[in-house]
């Protein structure tokens, strides 16, 4: 028998397995361009292969003889402290994939510049804020940093590097202050004409929560205090 608990167990291996390769196939290639996701898949990967590894040596060890079945505490701390790093990409997620740089996750991991000129990454800054002034993109309540990089036509890291370096922000934050503006406009021009939850929409957030949330991050009162200012 080639696992000590059976067939089932040989199937469980195999499919990790085959999930790991998928993992490694689909999503390698597609995040090349950017450091930050191949930081993150790369993390993923490895701890998903630690998981692997530690439940074969565990059926190896004890196939051979080596430790019994009550002595499984070692592989359950691996698959422990494997699961967590796991949990942790997965928490970050979001974060990652909306511009916030790797190193403000993995704060071991030190930023490095990826080839930009000062006199480009100004240039960039400048096209950045023009678009945002006259495109208003921020609009689009499904805007993403892929989105945003292909209308300035650079990579999603350069994106990322010119908002982090320039704007003092990430992505996400960068974006919600420009809805953020843009409420307040249809706010000082609208005043009562409009409801609350219809200003957010307008502004291009996609629910009220964020659209509240953004507005006290930004402004220190609630829209609704805001506008009770206005009234005033």
């Amino acid at each position: 028998m080639l696992f000590p608990f059976g067939y089932l167990d040989a199937v469980l291996v195999l499919v990790m397995v085959a999930y790991g390769i998928t993992i490694v196939y689909k999503y390698w290639k597609v995040y090349k361009g950017s450091r930050d996701l191949q930081i993150w898949t790369r993390a993923i990967i490895l701890a998903f292969l630690g998981c692997v590894l530690s439940f074969v040596l565990y059926q190896g060890l004890y196939f051979l003889g080596f430790i019994s079945a009550e002595q499984d505490y070692a592989v359950i701390l691996f698959l422990s402290i494997f699961t967590l790093t796991i949990s942790y990409f997965a928490f970050n997620y979001s974060a990652i994939f909306n511009g916030t740089p790797i190193e403000n996750v993995l704060p071991f991991v030190k930023y490095k510049k990826t080839g930009l000129s000062k006199k480009y990454s100004l240039e960039l800054k400048g096209k950045l804020e023009d678009l945002m002034t006259v495109d208003k993109p921020y609009l689009d309540s499904e805007l993403r940093l892929d989105n945003l990089a292909d209308l300035l036509g650079i990579s999603r890291h350069h994106t990322s590097q010119i908002i982090n370096e320039y704007f003092n922000t990430n992505f996400f934050d960068f974006v919600n202050s420009h809805r953020i503006a843009e409420a307040i406009e249809l706010l000082e021009a609208k005043k009562k004409e409009v409801n609350l939850s219809e200003v957010g929409y307008l502004a291009g957030f996609n629910n009220t929560v964020s659209f509240n949330k953004a507005f006290k991050k930004n402004t220190g009162l609630t829209p609704s205090k805001y506008r009770e200012l206005l009234l005033d």
